[in-house]
């Protein structure tokens, strides 16, 4: 019988990649569905395909933090076998935890959305910066606007704690100590949002703060959820942000 796989810093190393290859696997996959429905509805030439490109960020965002979330708890359920009742998966974090700590760390991430607000009207971005796709999609209108705020609010902040916080923290710290892990997880989920953060300051420095904060949250409550919560709650101050500047 082979021997049941365990989550060390190799398999959550095998696991990070794999969730980037599926978010970029199913992303092509709606980029080009997308494109071809254009392609079929409007025909060629530059203002289509610059169409095209506004149109496919979003959805492709969408499709590929699901797949490679499903397919990085596919990984965590190979390697932590077991019902979710018998808490197979609560070293990683999927447990229950208090209301206080869930509204404490809901306070802290607006918080940190404030922070941000406030150093970008004091810091504001260069003429030369250009934000990224998906920062563009949030200063756009209609549909675009709100499927972001779909992917800001509901998506990216369970997939992406379960990813970071909960798989890639307790595969490296078993074998790297909790000060390593954490340094290194942040480090990844800085480097992950570095294409719409850029060298902007104030981005990098929020980034750096949601890092901070949502390790804490999960290392004091032992639980997902907080983080969780604190991730919603700092993306919901963004989106609040948005949305009121654009009246």
């Amino acid at each position: 019988m082979a021997p049941t796989p365990t989550l060390g810093p190799k398999r959550a190393i095998v696991v990070w990649v794999l969730f980037f290859v599926a978010q970029f696997g199913a992303g092509v996959l709606v980029g080009i569905a997308i494109g071809f429905a254009f392609a079929v509805r409007y025909g060629g030439g530059p203002e289509v395909s610059s169409a095209i490109q506004r149109a496919v960020v979003v959805p492709a965002a969408i499709a590929g933090e699901i797949t490679g979330g499903a397919v990085v708890l596919r990984m965590a359920r190979r390697s932590l076998p077991g019902s979710l009742a018998s808490g197979a998966l609560q070293p990683l974090g999927w447990s229950r935890a208090g209301a206080r700590a869930t509204a404490m760390a809901s306070l802290v991430g607006l918080t940190l959305a404030a922070v941000y607000v406030v150093l970008s009207a004091l810091f504001p971005p260069s003429l030369g910066w250009m934000p990224g796709p998906l920062a563009a999609a949030a200063t756009s209108s209609g549909w675009r606007r709100d499927a972001w705020a779909f992917l800001a609010l509901v998506v990216t902040p369970p997939i992406e704690e379960f990813v970071f916080r909960g798989v890639l923290l307790t595969g490296f710290r078993r074998a790297w100590g909790l000060a390593t892990a954490g340094t290194v997880v942040s480090v990844l989920f800085m480097a992950a949002h570095l294409w719409e953060t850029g060298t902007y300051g104030p981005a990098v420095t929020a980034v750096a703060l949601l890092c901070v904060g949502t390790l804490v949250a999960r290392i004091v409550t032992g639980s997902l959820v907080p983080a969780v919560a604190l991730h919603a709650a700092y993306n919901l101050g963004l989106v609040a942000m948005v949305y009121l500047s654009a009246r």
